[in-house]
């Protein structure tokens, strides 16, 4: 096992992703509608789009899985399980968005069906959000990160999660004085 854990370093990937969605499904249905592109071909990108999103969170939803062993030692599971249901809530709403932008691709009628991927992407947001927060609780409240500090680059794991809590301290407190 690696000292260097995978999963934050690809977990902004589909947080960008769907933070841009709809984003890329509201151009698309305003080139459709506004500009006359081609439907199908401009719905194809939205598919394809859709698809590299939830291929990328069903990517960090498993590298998440892979460092929960070694993350509960540090942390109490409770808190991992919490952020494991946001991420499986939010990775299946970006599956659900997929579904229906594939749907409206091959189905034309009626014309507002194909409103209901938009509304699906900004309903992602919300678990999208539960995913981010619990996450970063899990690094920044309750130390998960000092689940990779090893005994030889600083002391015991729980030392580099006190470091860790030290460091953030000493920084908002600097922050407040330069206010």
């Amino acid at each position: 096992m690696s000292d260097v854990p995978i999963h934050p370093m690809v977990v902004h990937f589909p947080i960008v992703l769907a933070l841009l969605s709809p984003v890329v499904i509201g151009g698309a249905l305003y080139l459709v509608a506004k500009k006359g592109s081609d439907a199908t071909r401009t719905w194809l990108v939205v598919v394809v789009y859709q698809a590299a999103l939830f291929v990328s969170a069903l990517v960090t939803m498993r590298l998440g899985e892979g460092d929960e062993e070694r993350v509960e030692k540090v942390v109490a599971e409770s808190f991992i399980e919490n952020h494991e249901e946001w991420a499986e809530i939010f990775t299946w709403s970006i599956g659900a968005t997929l579904a229906l932008a594939a749907v409206t691709l091959f189905v034309k009628k009626p014309a507002w069906l194909k409103t209901m991927p938009l509304l699906a992407a900004v309903l992602t947001l919300a678990p999208m959000a539960g995913t981010g927060h619990s996450g970063g609780e899990l690094v920044y409240k309750h130390g998960a990160a000092s689940a990779y500090v090893s005994a030889s680059k600083g002391g015991s794991a729980s030392a580099g999660g006190e470091k860790a809590v030290e460091w953030l301290e000493r920084e908002t407190d600097e922050g407040k004085d330069n206010d």
